[in-house]
């Protein structure tokens, strides 16, 4: 038998089979990038293939169209069939992406999800929609109220997931590197927890009204909040945080609706009152971000992206306060106009002894 690189050659010269050259460990793998369905068709191309799918490193169970979302129930069979003739093995990749449109599939969407976790799976991504059905707004797929339990779990990514306590509690999860939440539904959620992660980024989020979620990550060394709807949660000690991105919309309930120096003194304002379980004097993020070394903080209230002033301070070296970061080396502040209350915020950086060098 030729060695590989011989026999390689000898097919391209011929015009011969060129993947029927590679190895099975390889041929795993690229059918790892393959929808599930075409991934099995594989099995008639050769008796060599008949069972590779079996054993690929990856599940994309996504229904094989990337612009629209298949129903679970055209799907339903098809991989009930696939994990029980894949027998357990482990995974190191698995996307999850279809509609689910009837309650009663919930149920074996979750086992199909409990299910990759024992096979091992290393990167788990959830995009499960709920809103094909009447076009219904605001409808998320459900997680069991279950904790995920995985030594082997490194990255997670939950898309249009409605969220609880339980499922974001990873204390069962010693390996988890990297969360990623887009469109969460996160309403329900009080705490988000994990010894070991080190990225997170949570997007376009939407939290409680009426308290504030709070995450506690002390390994973090990388943070994105970004576009999130209501209370902003509570940031505890990130000692190990290097690059931190914040970014509040005016969807967020965190301001005064009845004065522009939150001192309306209204009962009934959402911003000022309507608030549980948090004193007032609680720092809400600036203590989780005191020790980042490169920090991005927007505020786009009352503004879009676009900023026609930009303010550049710089920390006095000699004078610095003990009350920031020893990190810290700029601040920059961008905005419409200087205003009252920009003012204000360069009055409190001159009290932590920096000083606007560039205007």
């Amino acid at each position: 038998m030729p060695p590989p690189q011989e026999g390689k050659r000898a097919a391209v010269a011929s015009g011969g089979d060129i993947i029927g050259t590679l190895q099975d460990d390889l041929l795993k793998h690229i059918l790892s990038f393959l929808p599930a369905q075409q991934a099995v068709r594989t099995c008639v191309l050769a008796r060599r293939w008949r069972h590779l799918w079996k054993t690929a490193t990856g599940l994309r169970i996504t229904g094989g169209h990337e612009l629209e979302l298949t129903p679970v129930h055209d799907l339903r069979e098809f991989v009930n069939h696939l994990l029980l003739l894949r027998a357990g093995v482990p995974i190191d990749t698995c996307e999850f992406r279809f509609d689910v449109v009837s309650d009663d599939n919930v149920p074996r969407v979750s086992l199909w999800i409990r299910h990759v976790i024992l096979c091992q799976v290393r990167l788990l991504r959830l995009n499960v929609s709920r809103e094909s059905q009447d076009c219904r707004l605001g409808l998320y797929f459900y997680v069991d109220s279950l904790p995920l339990a995985s030594r082997h779990l490194t990255r997670l990514e939950l898309i249009d997931a409605g969220l609880n306590d339980s499922f974001l509690d990873f204390a069962g999860c010693p390996a988890l590197k990297e969360l990623i939440i887009i469109n969460g539904f996160c309403v329900h959620v009080s705490k988000i927890s994990s010894r070991s992660l080190k990225r997170l980024a949570i997007i376009d989020s939407s939290f409680n009204q009426h308290i504030r979620t709070r995450i506690c990550v002390p390994s973090l060394v990388s943070l994105r909040l970004e576009d999130n709807w209501d209370r902003t949660p509570v940031l505890e000690s990130m000692p190990l945080l290097m690059d931190a991105f914040v970014r509040f919309i005016k969807e967020s309930v965190d301001r005064c609706f009845y004065s522009d120096s939150w001192d309306c003194h209204n009962e009934h304002c959402q911003g000022c009152y309507d608030l549980q379980g948090v004193s007032s004097d609680e720092c809400v993020i600036l203590k989780g971000l005191s020790e980042a070394e490169n920090l991005t903080l927007i505020d786009e209230h009352d503004m879009g992206p676009e900023h026609k002033v930009e303010i550049k301070g710089c920390c006095n070296a000699v004078e610095s306060s003990a009350a920031i970061s020893e990190h810290l080396k700029t601040v920059e502040v961008k905005c419409n106009s200087v205003d009252a209350e920009v003012l204000k915020i360069l009055k409190f950086l001159g009290t932590l002894n920096i000083f606007i060098i560039k205007q």
